[in-house]
């Protein structure tokens, strides 16, 4: 049995063509749609989760500072003088955080240096 090339006209492989390329990119827009709802899921889904843990810490902190309070009390020092000692010192450590949370987040230290140096002598080598 001999194979007889059928005669496709060049329009019409033309009109195959787009008609595939456009299925292709409606099926890869749908997978794109999948992809970006199952990851907003997980996303809502682990905000949650750092929400209830961020709560649950929270409150162990206010339990363990009072812990400290009630130590201090026990060794005979006055209940406000306790708070106050407790109070004053996780204010300073906070503060500390707090500076250097600042400090990181500065627009200057979050550009990336090496990256663009690295470009530009690329950019000025070619």
């Amino acid at each position: 049995m001999t194979y007889a090339p059928q005669s496709t006209s060049t329009r019409q492989l033309a009109a195959d063509l787009l008609s595939q390329v456009s299925d292709l990119i409606s099926i890869e827009s749908r997978l794109i749609r999948a992809e970006l709802s199952e990851a907003s899921a997980k996303a809502a889904s682990g905000l949650a989760f750092l929400a209830g843990g961020f709560a649950i810490t929270l409150a162990s902190v206010f339990i363990l500072l009072a812990g400290a309070a009630a130590l201090l009390v026990r060794l005979g020092m006055p209940p406000d003088g306790a708070c106050f000692i407790v109070a004053a010192a996780t204010m300073v450590i906070g503060g500390i955080l707090l500076f250097f949370g600042m400090r990181a987040l500065k627009p200057a230290r979050l550009i990336p240096v090496r990256s663009l140096d690295q470009l530009s002598s690329l950019i000025r080598s070619s």
